[in-house]
């Protein structure tokens, strides 16, 4: 079976995608937009190089952190006017507090709504089974236990999804168990940069997530080169099913033989009887080099020589030209299993026929009817979250924390290394968020210092955690009413576009053309000036 890769090699491969991702290419490629409830930018290089190599060129984009139903429910959101080709939905169970799942219904529901209204191709990522166990050893033996929990949960979301048309299923759990759950998991980081995985299962995960995508996209393989030349005669039988399978598929097959003679045709047939007996397998067998012999066997097979794959030995090293090459590992028991590692095997689940459609979980609230019956809102889910905002006064030139906030906030941000106003009167606070799914501590900060009647915003920063769910509004609102009781008559907001920050652009565009109200009854104007980036 096919070793996992190395750190080197991990490096190597994400060095290799920031070469790719900067290079200027004209070509037409997938946008692939991630969602997740964890940082999943790390993911990225394992799905954008696979697909590049393998001809599938793709512009892939990662989301809000922490935002899958505001951006799913919300058309006007980053992702809803991007409207992707394939939109990649990968929440995880720890990340919605201790709750039956039905959250996790709810985003998987949301998710092939707008994928229906986007008409984007939706891969959703099934959850890995939580670590640790809440009752440890004594977990498996409890009907409400972690992994029974678990195991349920993530049964109602494939039975909501599976054989679904333009619907694909990876899941997260595979890729631990590839890596172990002992090296797959990073509390450290988790806690650091809500990156919970190790690089080892983002490959993993990635290796997934491109291999749906390959057969997908239309970059599969459509045609088999067995190098009988270079692999053991007495081991071939080893590969009798796997071919077989191959063949029933539809991949076309070819068998390179050291030499025309009979000897060698003898003993293939006595090996693979089935795949000689098929007068559509062709006989590759003369003195030319062997990538002139890959291209002149897809010619006779009818595929282009890009979407060849010869199966050859290990240690074969001879130029194999553009077909790609597998080789398969010293023990042939093994080769059936370094086929599937290279994803030869893969098949996409057909769609399943309506009138033999196994029995679905009721339909949430998140998803719309088969007549096109409404959906929940955003609204609506902003207001069942119970969101608690609690404001409390930090340091004008801002703490150690509230700074940390500030800096890593690029998505509601008025701009880069936007400093308070040093001196004058003025405030700044911060703003501790929490609701039913979980306490996301300090959510927003801003700074204000006032001046002529004005109250000017120098800092308004939400985080991703808390971003969409009301906590911007509830900020502005905090700031409307101690400018309020300044004597204030304007609330001035300047901000400068980041190439990241569009929806601070967009709610503070809505914030100036509405009216505010102070708690003494006057009404405060609100304006918003878009400034030019200092670079």
């Amino acid at each position: 079976m096919a070793a996992h890769p190395s750190a080197p090699d991990l490096l190597a491969l994400r060095t290799r995608w920031t070469r790719l991702s900067g290079a200027s290419d004209a070509s037409p490629a997938t946008s692939v937009r991630l969602l997740a409830s964890y940082t999943v930018d790390p993911l990225v290089p394992y799905i954008g190089v696979p697909l590049h190599d393998a001809g599938v060129p793709a512009d892939l984009s990662v989301g809000p952190y922490h935002q899958i139903l505001q951006q799913c429910l919300d058309d006007s959101s980053d992702t809803g006017r991007l409207r992707p080709d394939v939109l990649v939905v990968a929440p995880r169970p720890e990340d919605y507090g201790d709750g039956d799942g039905r959250d996790l219904e709810e985003i998987a529901a949301a998710a092939l709504a707008a994928a229906g209204r986007w008409r984007s191709c939706l891969v959703f990522v099934l959850p890995a089974v939580p670590e640790p166990r809440a009752h440890g050893v004594g977990d498996e033996g409890r009907r409400t236990g972690t992994a029974a929990n678990a195991a349920t949960v993530r049964e109602r979301l494939r039975a909501m999804l599976a054989n679904r048309p333009n619907v694909l299923l990876a899941d997260a759990e595979q890729a631990v168990r590839a890596v172990g759950a002992r090296s797959a998991y990073r509390p450290v980081m988790y806690r650091v940069a809500r990156v919970p995985y190790a690089e080892a299962v983002f490959e993993q995960l990635g290796r997934q997530l491109a291999g749906l995508l390959r057969l997908r996209l239309g970059g599969a393989r459509r045609a088999v080169v067995l190098d009988a030349a270079a692999l053991d005669p007495d081991a071939l039988p080893e590969l009798r099913r796997p071919l077989e399978l191959l063949r029933r598929r539809g991949h076309r097959l070819a068998v390179r033989v050291a030499d025309p003679g009979p000897r060698p045709a003898v003993r293939l047939a006595e090996a693979l009887p089935e795949l000689l007996a098929d007068a559509r397998v062709e006989l590759v067998a003369d003195a030319a080099p062997l990538a002139e012999q890959l291209v002149s066997a897809a010619a006779r097979l009818r595929v282009a020589p890009a979407s060849t794959v010869l199966l050859t030995a290990a240690g074969t090293d001879e130029e194999a030209g553009p077909a790609e090459v597998v080789r398969l590992g010293p023990e042939p028991a093994a080769w059936a299993a370094d086929l599937e590692a290279a994803g030869l095997l893969d098949a996409l689940p057909a769609p399943e026929d309506p009138g033999d459609a196994v029995h679905r979980e009721p339909r949430t609230a998140a998803e719309p009817s088969e007549a096109g019956g409404g959906r929940v809102s955003l609204a609506d889910f902003i207001e069942g979250l119970g969101v608690e905002v609690t404001f409390h006064e930090v340091d004008r030139a801002l703490d150690d924390s509230t700074s940390e906030l500030v800096a890593r906030a690029h998505d509601f941000t008025l701009g880069e290394n936007r400093p308070p106003h040093p001196s004058g009167p003025g405030f700044s606070v911060a703003a501790r968020v929490r609701d039913r799914l979980g306490d996301y501590g300090t959510g927003a900060v801003a700074a204000v210092h006032y001046a002529d009647a004005v109250a000017t915003l120098d800092v308004f920063s939400v985080s991703c955690p808390a971003m969409g769910r009301g906590v911007e509004e509830r900020v502005l609102r905090e700031i409307v009413a101690r400018a309020d009781g300044e004597g204030c008559h304007t609330v001035l907001v300047e901000y400068e576009e980041t190439g990241r920050n569009r929806v601070t652009a967009d709610f503070l565009s809505a914030a100036a053309e509405r009216t505010w109200q102070g708690p003494s009854g006057r009404e405060l104007r609100m304006t918003v000036v878009r400034k030019e980036a200092v670079r």
